[in-house]
């Protein structure tokens, strides 16, 4: 009819249901690099508690690396972490060329995101972040009471001094390092007795703390030592063991 007009809908008529469907099948980078910078409501739903229940940190470039990790740092503390939904904190970074200054800023930045986020935490992975001879703070523990899976990476040696029973709910542990340090245990260092899978790669013995472990079901050695007696008094309820590189004495 001559005169009369009618509206085309647009990207705005779109329900914000549908947006996030859309926004979920992105990757974080995407979601957030790129979409984020569409619109202000589309930077709203990108950062929306629905879209932050996995966060992602990978760099393996030296020269961007630290600025990288506060950027990181920054969103997971202000954004992430008030929005209480957090369930995935992957990091996976390369920071061997990093100074002892610079280092110690990246692992204090980091473990204050994981401390944060934590609340809600269920699955942490912490890949190649340099060495750990202090392991993880006892307050950063103590903020992932619902933790299930924790995996960390060195390139130098892991230390376990602490004890790990903060960590109630945790199931599956994974310490790994990528030279001849190894992961070490202190004496008081004491395990989740709720863990059923462990996996340990990286020189070193068979920690006495394995046999304190009643619902142990998996158990991966790479890179080890170990007095065959030593082994045989691991947990009864032991299902699965899997040995690689075994230096047996």
């Amino acid at each position: 009819m001559a005169g009369s007009s009618s509206s085309k809908p647009t990207i705005k008529d779109v329900p914000d249901s549908v947006l996030l469907s859309v926004l979920e099948n992105l990757s974080q980078s995407e979601r957030l690099g790129t979409a984020a910078l569409v619109c202000r409501d589309w930077a709203k739903l990108a950062r929306s508690p629905p879209l932050l229940h996995r966060l992602e940190l990978h760099c393996a470039d030296s020269a961007q690396l630290l600025e990288r990790v506060r950027s990181f740092g920054i969103f997971a503390v202000r954004r992430a972490a008030p929005a209480g939904s957090m369930r995935q904190l992957h990091i996976d970074i390369d920071c061997q060329a990093a100074d002892e200054e610079d280092h110690a800023e990246i692992i204090a930045t980091l473990l204050a995101a994981v401390a944060a986020c934590g609340s809600g935490l269920k699955d942490l992975l912490l890949q190649s972040i340099g060495p750990l001879h202090a392991g993880l703070p006892t307050s950063v523990l103590a903020a992932l009471p619902r933790l299930q899976r924790l995996k960390l990476s060195a390139w130098d040696k892991i230390s376990i001094k602490t004890p790990l029973p903060l960590l109630s709910s945790l199931q599956e542990l994974e310490l790994s390092t990528g030279n001849e340090r190894g992961v070490s245990f202190g004496t008081s260092a004491v395990l989740p007795t709720s863990l059923t899978k462990l996996k340990l790669c990286g020189p070193g013995g068979v920690p006495p703390q394995l046999t304190s472990l009643p619902q142990l079901r998996q158990l991966c050695l790479r890179r080890f030592s170990a007095e065959l007696n030593g082994l045989s008094q691991l947990a009864g309820s032991l299902e699965y063991l899997h040995m690689e590189e075994y230096r047996g004495r």
